[in-house]
C-alpha cells in the first residue's frame, strides 16, 4: 500500500492527469482480505462477486499472473514486429545495393582498366555502403528523437496511460546499439554486390558499352 501511495505521488509530480484530485493519504483503491483457515480463496472471491455489489474481487496470485502474462504477450508481439522490420530492411538493402552495383558496372570496369584491383573495387563499394548506412542511421535516430521526446505528453494522452521514457543511459545504449546494428546490416548486405563488382570483366563491359 505504501508503494501505491508513492506511485500516485510520483505520477502527480510528473504532471500526469490520471490521479487529478486524488489524495494519496486518503485514497482507497483496494482492500486486502486475509482468508481464514478452512476457507478456499477462490470460493470466497466468488461469493464476494456474487453478493457484494459494485465490488470486484480478485485473487492476488491471479491478478499478478494476469498482468505478467499480458506484459509477456506484449513483449513477444513487439519483439516479433522488430524482427520482421529488420528482415524487411535487410531485403530492401540487398535489392538496393544490387541495383546500384549493376548501374555502376561501367564505372567499376573503368576503375579496373585504370589499375584498381578487384579488392579495391570491393572495398570501395563496402566503404560507400557503410557510410550510407551510418548517415541513414543517424538521420533515423534524430527523426525518432524529434518525434518521441517532444510529443511524449501527446503519446500519453492517446494511449490513455502514463508514458515514461527510460533513463539517459538506457537511451544512449539503445541508440548506440541500433546505430552499430544498422551499419553492420548495411555492410553485410552490400558484401554480395561488392563481390560481384570485384569479379567484373572490365574488357567485356567496356566493349558492350561501346
Amino acid at each position: 500500500m505504501h508503494t501505491i501511495k508513492t506511485m500516485i505521488e510520483n505520477a502527480q509530480a510528473l504532471g500526469f492527469t490520471t490521479f487529478d484530485g486524488v489524495d494519496p493519504d486518503n485514497a482507497v483503491s483496494a482492500v486486502l482480505i486475509r482468508v481464514g483457515e478452512g476457507y478456499d480463496a477462490a470460493m470466497v472471491t466468488g461469493d464476494i462477486n456474487v453478493h457484494v455489489r459494485h465490488v470486484e474481487a480478485e485473487q492476488t496470485t491471479n491478478m499478478l499472473s494476469g498482468i505478467a502474462g499480458g506484459l509477456t504477450n506484449v513483449s513477444r508481439i513487439v519483439g516479433g514486429l522488430t524482427v520482421m522490420v529488420w528482415l524487411l530492411a535487410i531485403v530492401i538493402l540487398v535489392i538496393a545495393f544490387a541495383m546500384i552495383s549493376r548501374e555502376r558496372t561501367k564505372e567499376f570496369a573503368i576503375l579496373r582498366v585504370m589499375g584498381a584491383s578487384r579488392g579495391m573495387v570491393s572495398r570501395l563499394l563496402l566503404t560507400e555502403s557503410a557510410l550510407v548506412s551510418l548517415a541513414g542511421s543517424v538521420l533515423g535516430l534524430i527523426v525518432g528523437a524529434l518525434v518521441v521526446f517532444p510529443f511524449s505528453r501527446a503519446i500519453s494522452g492517446s494511449l490513455g496511460m502514463p508514458y515514461l521514457t527510460p533513463g539517459a543511459g538506457v537511451i544512449v545504449g539503445m541508440a548506440t546499439g541500433s546505430l552499430l546494428l544498422a551499419v553492420l546490416a548495411g555492410s553485410l548486405t552490400a558484401a554480395f554486390a561488392a563481390g560481384r563488382a570485384g569479379k567484373t570483366d572490365a574488357g567485356l563491359v567496356l566493349r558492350e558499352g561501346a
